[in-house]
């Protein structure tokens, strides 16, 4: 199950910088004090299921939100946010921006979908990447080893 986004942002992030790029804030901000890079992560109020037996509309909307997410705050359309920086270690500091879960629509409202939709380094990005390989002949678009 997905239940959160996250967005590596190679740039230095500071208060504004969410507004400047007409972008909903993140839950919580983890930032490297060294250069000011971030992970901006999203919390979700409802998961996607990510298997093997998941139904693919769903992911491709996530996919769609992830990739505009992105877009809109510049990060690096390569990062596939499966690891992300501890928000516990001391070579972060952790910001709790809000404990508002998002709902896949609330988030929708807040971003420029079409955009991304058309930009394919967008589109083929994290989750995204994923769910191209769901558009091949087996049921996930993978095949097996042997």
């Amino acid at each position: 199950m997905v239940w959160a986004i996250a967005q590596d942002i190679d740039r230095q992030v500071n208060s504004g910088y969410f507004e400047k790029h007409h972008a909903p804030q993140p839950n919580r901000l983890v930032i490297n004090q060294k250069n000011g890079h971030a992970h901006a992560l999203y919390f979700l109020a409802a998961g996607v299921c990510r298997t093997s037996a998941a139904r693919l509309k769903p992911l491709r909307y996530l996919s769609a939100l992830e990739g505009a997410l992105c877009r809109q705050l510049d990060a690096d359309p390569s990062f596939a946010g499966l690891v992300t920086k501890n928000p516990l270690h001391d070579s972060w500091e952790t910001l709790v921006v809000h404990d508002h879960q998002y709902s896949l629509a609330e988030l929708a409202e807040l971003l420029d979908l079409k955009s991304a939709a058309n930009e394919k380094a967008y589109r083929d990005a994290g989750l995204g990447r994923n769910v191209t390989l769901c558009l091949g002949t087996s049921p996930c678009g993978l095949v097996p080893f042997g």
